[in-house]
């Protein structure tokens, strides 16, 4: 008879921990009425993105392939979004075959229901895994699918607008992807995700030489950093700060804040930003820069390509003009 009384306390206990910044409470109350009401889809897939965001990923695989199992053939939004966080728990711990298969099954079935929204996040997903591998044509074909499955304002489209940018810093273009995380910086609403893109202008600054903008956005991330609520994307945020500081030659504060992402990275399970931090602390140690460039290039076609997208970008993030 209780029963409805205590899956209320839990969600509203759950929504108190949000509030104060308590990820681990939040979780732990947020699994308890999933497991109160085994047949919850969203409280299953909100437990395995707070896992996967603590960096608890055999938890979180676990609670993606339970949404998966409870929502399938009757409520598809969750069942996407299940195989894409399992998407982003392998691309985090680099096991870039099986990220691959699990976006390649979010976009099919988003397309087939006809989620628009979700069709865009996996092919934003898929262009980050093509950019692993080298294939920038399909890197910049996703981007463009997304972005048409993002118009209208989306909420992730700042996440695009960045993560694009981000990749045209490894292609040597910082000229190119500072006027995105500028943009990208003053739209974004949470505090973690603003501290990586405030960390991508610092190094952007910094490989153009403007020092002093790179003394300000570096700034600027530590106080996000200092702010946010819990340490979700805070490894790439302390890696793109160590490149940066690589970048004008402070190996002191390049391998502190190398040092800082090798830990988060660690903690998190999180192989990539593990790799990065690791040679970066060498590079640190060694004097030298280092940095992340990718060994393929654009060519004058696709180089086209990238520019015109940079503009669509930038208009989609732009906002309307107030009405006269």
């Amino acid at each position: 008879a209780d029963f409805p009384r205590v899956l209320c306390a839990c969600r509203r206990i759950a929504t108190w921990a949000e509030e104060r910044g308590a990820p681990a409470t939040r979780l732990a109350f947020m699994q308890a009425c999933a497991l109160a009401d085994p047949s919850d889809t969203a409280s299953a897939l909100t437990v395995a993105q707070l896992a996967r965001e603590l960096g608890q990923h055999a938890r979180a695989e676990s609670w993606f392939r339970h949404t998966i199992r409870i929502s399938r053939g009757r409520d598809w939004e969750p069942y996407v979004w299940a195989y894409v966080g399992l998407g982003v728990l392998y691309i985090r711990s680099g096991n870039l075959p099986a990220a691959q298969a699990m976006m390649d099954r979010a976009l099919r079935t988003a397309e087939h229901k006809r989620l628009r929204h979700l069709a865009g996040v996996a092919h934003h997903h898929l262009f980050h895994l093509a950019t692993e591998t080298g294939r920038i044509r399909d890197a910049y074909t996703h981007v463009r699918r997304a972005l048409e499955a993002y118009r209208g304002g989306h909420a992730a489209l700042p996440g695009l607008a960045s993560d694009v940018g981000r990749f045209w810093l490894t292609l040597g273009e910082p000229g190119r992807a500072l006027p995105l995380f500028l943009q990208a910086q003053v739209v974004i609403a949470d505090t973690n995700v603003r501290a990586m893109v405030t960390a991508n202008v610092a190094r952007a600054a910094a490989d153009l030489g403007a020092v002093e903008r790179y003394e300000r956005a570096r700034r600027d991330a530590l106080d996000l950093v200092a702010s946010a609520q819990g340490r979700a994307r805070m490894g790439e945020t302390y890696a793109s700060l160590a490149y940066a500081d690589l970048a004008v030659g402070d190996w002191p504060r390049a391998e502190a804040m190398a040092r800082a992402a090798l830990e988060i990275a660690i903690a998190a399970g999180e192989a990539e930003v593990r790799m990065i931090a690791e040679s970066q602390i060498q590079a640190a140690r060694a004097g030298r820069a280092a940095s992340d460039h990718s060994e393929a290039t654009e060519g004058p076609v696709l180089a086209r390509e990238a520019e015109r997208l940079g503009l669509d970008l930038a208009h989609a993030l732009t906002p309307p003009a107030p009405l006269a």
